[in-house]
């Protein structure tokens, strides 16, 4: 009986109301289909946007940071080795350029810390990151401060112990920080590539919707 209601129904309505009918179908479904895609693409976007500030920005000024305060303490030694030759000028100025070397990757570090931490993992590290390198600035500070007295024991003991563990502590963080950014990216291409596969579902399935509404209503029209 019901199936009987049905084919009465259809065959009572008018070919406008059918046409019409077709046409609301494909256009939800077209409407279902662009939300979907609309949804995705500003997904991927701001996926993106949050690996280029993680690796383009982040990690490249805290690659810079460290890099420069590596550079410092050569200079150091530079320096203390100029000190204990007789050679005040040489020394001096390869002081000047640490203290220079140490605020360009204070700078930088200011930098990192100004830029707003999308991801649960760049938050957590932010203050780790900006520890350590605090602690490799201060040994740094510290050094020069003992070379400045002429105390050379005293230059060599916080170089071997308190610079070099801050140093091998921010490096340890920086390889941790450029691993998750790694993993992020991963996961995002594997994110990226698992919607793509359901857009593709539901762009055929559209298709498939349309031609049948057509041929039903082709089918429609010549009874």
């Amino acid at each position: 009986d019901d199936y009987r209601n049905i084919r009465k129904m259809f065959s009572n309505l008018k070919v406008r109301t059918g046409l019409m009918l077709a046409q609301l179908a494909v256009a939800v479904a077209a409407l279902i289909a662009i939300v979907l895609g609309w949804n995705s693409m500003q997904s991927n976007a701001q996926e993106i946007n949050a690996l280029d500030t993680l690796s383009v920005q982040q990690n490249n000024l805290i690659k810079d940071a460290y890099t420069q305060m590596l550079r410092a303490t050569i200079r150091a030694d530079i320096a203390a080795a100029q000190r204990a030759a007789g050679d005040t000028n040489g020394a001096n100025e390869n002081s000047r350029t640490v203290q220079q070397l140490v605020a360009d990757a204070k700078k930088n570090m200011e930098t990192f810390k100004a830029i707003p931490k999308t991801t649960a993992f760049g938050k957590s590290a932010e203050g780790e990151l900006v520890s350590s390198f605090n602690s490799f600035t201060d040994a740094v500070q510290s050094m020069m401060a003992a070379l400045d007295k002429g105390d050379a024991a005293a230059y060599l003991s916080l170089k071997n112990t308190k610079a070099g563990a801050a140093s091998g502590q921010f490096f340890k963080q920086l390889g941790a920080f450029a691993g998750n950014i790694n993993k992020y990216s991963e996961e995002m291409v594997a994110s990226a590539r698992s919607q793509a596969a359901v857009m593709t579902y539901v762009y055929i399935a559209l298709a498939v919707l349309i031609l049948a509404v057509s041929l039903g209503a082709f089918l429609f029209m010549n009874r």
